[in-house]
């Protein structure tokens, strides 16, 4: 991976992070090496996925980060294309879990 793709791709998460970190959430970064998970950051029960790119792939994306993800984690894609705000994917079953979490 050239530098600058890998310096953007630490950027983008070390941003996500940081947005997540401020809404009172804890994180950490699941570097490669040091755990077993797949995604590039934990955050209270998900696995998130970063992805920071001009073209769009989330179908392909969200595939390949869900096949990876551990049973105990939700798998969470994060994503954002050139000068555009970023969003959040995830399968609607996770998501109606999640909101029925935050009722309780």
């Amino acid at each position: 991976m050239p530098l600058d793709s890998r310096n953007k791709g630490r950027s983008a998460e070390r941003d996500v992070e940081l947005v997540l970190q401020a809404a009172g959430l804890s994180t950490e970064r699941a570097l490669s090496g040091r755990t077993q998970v797949h995604g590039d950051i934990l955050s209270e029960g998900m696995a998130i996925e970063v992805r920071n790119r001009q073209r769009i792939e989330i179908v392909k994306w969200a595939a390949e980060h869900e096949l990876g993800c551990p049973p105990h984690l939700t798998p969470v894609l994060i994503w954002k294309t050139n000068r555009q705000p970023w969003r959040a994917n995830c399968l609607l079953s996770d998501f109606v879990d999640l909101l029925k979490e935050a009722r309780a």
